[in-house]
């Protein structure tokens, strides 16, 4: 809704690439497990260090978000967040996110 290109990625896989791409033009969405919450927290010092801006769901960030409840339900709960994050970039971008660009509400094949 944003024409923004996005990427996702294992947190413990940032190191074998990705961060090669990271400065202050990033903005970095952690979504913490509990189990690695800790490896993974240190990584978001690295991309921070690296001038990223993150956002913590569950974890540390330059804006961190408490989750709650089973860890099975952690990405259903960050959703309606990430979506609303779609819509005010659209909007700083001058863009109607409920008119996407080259889509229609209908699929016709052929």
């Amino acid at each position: 809704m944003s024409l923004t290109a996005t990427e996702i990625y294992h947190p413990l896989e940032y190191r074998h690439g990705p961060i090669s791409v990271v400065d202050e033009r990033s903005l970095i969405v952690m979504l913490y497990h509990p189990d690695t919450r800790e490896e993974e927290e240190r990584l978001v010092k690295e991309l921070s260090s690296l001038g990223a801006f993150v956002i913590g769901f569950g974890g540390a960030g330059d804006l961190s978000l408490l989750l709650d409840g089973p860890v099975e339900w952690r990405g259903l709960v960050c959703l309606p967040a990430l979506q609303l994050l779609g819509v005010q970039l659209a909007q700083l971008r001058g863009l109607d996110a409920t008119a996407p660009r080259h889509l229609t509400k209908v699929v016709k094949i052929g």
